[in-house]
Formats: structure tokens, C-alpha cells, sequence
């Protein structure tokens, strides 16, 4: 029984390869938080961002990084721990 169900396996999972099914499916490529501008890297343009709205509150902003209701500097650092990271 366990062959029958990896050729079932093999035989489905050649067919979603060579279909191109996958292509239909969402990009699951990781976002990137840290990249404020949404150029696809995280850079200094990101920390000025950031820097200029520091110590300000919001509600669901780009610059607040860890969704904490503020800029700070936990979101600078998030910033810092992702510089010069390709995002897409």
C-alpha cells in the first residue's frame, strides 16, 4: 500500500511540475517589513524613514515596524538587522 501511495505521489507531483500549475499559486516569496520604501532592499533610505517619524505613535504605519503603536527604536533596530537584505 505505502508503494502505491508514492507513485500516486510521484505521478501527481510530475504533473503539478510540468503543468505549470504552481504558477497559479500566490508568491510566497517573504515580505519584508524592514523595507518601508518597498524598493526590494532594506537601505539607509529605510532608516531616514524611519529616523523622521521617531518617536511618533500610529496606527498601522509602514515605519512601525513591530506594531507596537510607536516608532522607536526596537524599529530602527529592525531596520539595522536587515540592511542591505534583498526582499524580492
Amino acid at each position: 500500500m505505502a508503494k502505491k501511495n508514492r507513485i500516486l505521489f510521484l505521478i501527481l507531483f510530475s504533473i503539478f511540475l510540468f503543468t505549470g500549475i504552481y504558477l497559479l499559486l500566490p508568491d510566497f516569496k517573504p515580505k519584508c517589513p524592514s523595507d518601508i520604501n518597498q524598493d526590494g532592499i532594506t537601505n539607509n533610505q529605510d532608516y531616514n524613514t524611519i529616523n523622521d517619524k521617531f518617536g511618533q505613535t500610529c496606527v498601522d504605519c509602514r515605519e512601525d515596524i513591530n506594531k507596537d503603536g510607536k516608532i522607536d527604536n526596537l524599529d530602527l533596530l529592525a531596520v539595522l538587522a536587515k540592511m542591505n537584505v534583498k526582499c524580492n
